[in-house]
């Protein structure tokens, strides 16, 4: 498995340096500019939705390395894990973000800034690892495979539910009283498309 996970880890190390470097570059530009009349200002409201959005943007395809992995002689169930492996550096990465944009923006009034809140980072959070695992189960389907156009559909729909449940962690404060549940609900999602695609990755067959 120690191979295995040498042969993934440039790929998943070059998706952290962009999200790293992105929240970078929002707090250099919010301090630098002190205001949030400005296009980094805009970044920092929305923080949340763009950890969401990266979880899915920054995701590599990873069809091909585990092709050559499996080509090679890797398990299967060894490039599974090492992808999951993957996966939850993601999230750290995202966590490293959320705390260096939350650190950064707080000279500001936090009246001005209802999404950047603890709930709300780490529902976007969580919500971002349901779309990672979504996004993996689609790329090793084959293209144009029914199943593959329906997990999109999936995909998005959970995309675009995930950002309104956010929005509403933000400023509803029922929302924030049922985040528990939300979580959960969440959680269980999250390991429910993980088995599905630990079933894909099992019958993946080099090409």
């Amino acid at each position: 498995m120690r191979h295995t996970l040498r042969l993934y880890t440039p790929i998943f190390l070059q998706s952290y340096a962009v999200i790293l470097c992105f929240a970078l570059i929002v707090c250099i530009g919010v301090r630098w500019t002190d205001s949030l009349d400005n296009l980094f200002g805009s970044y920092v409201r929305i923080f949340p939705f763009l950890l969401i959005i990266l979880s899915w943007v920054t995701v590599p395809s990873l069809s091909d390395w585990t092709n050559a992995a499996v080509g090679m002689g890797a398990r299967r169930l060894h490039c599974f894990w090492c992808i999951e492996l993957g996966s939850l550096g993601f999230c750290a990465a995202q966590a490293v973000a959320a705390a260096l944009v939350t650190v950064f923006s707080r000279s500001f009034d936090a009246k001005q800034l209802p999404f950047l809140t603890v709930p709300c980072l780490l529902f976007a959070l969580l919500v971002g690892l349901l779309c990672g695992q979504m996004a993996l189960l689609a790329d090793c389907l084959p293209v144009g495979n029914v199943k593959k156009l329906v997990t999109t559909a999936v995909f998005v729909l959970l995309l675009l539910v995930g950002i309104f449940l956010t929005v509403l962690v933000g400023i509803w404060d029922t929302a924030t009283a049922l985040l528990p549940y939300l979580s959960a609900g969440v959680l269980v999602s999250v390991l429910g498309v993980a088995a599905l695609y630990r079933h894909r990755m099992m019958l993946f067959v080099v090409r």
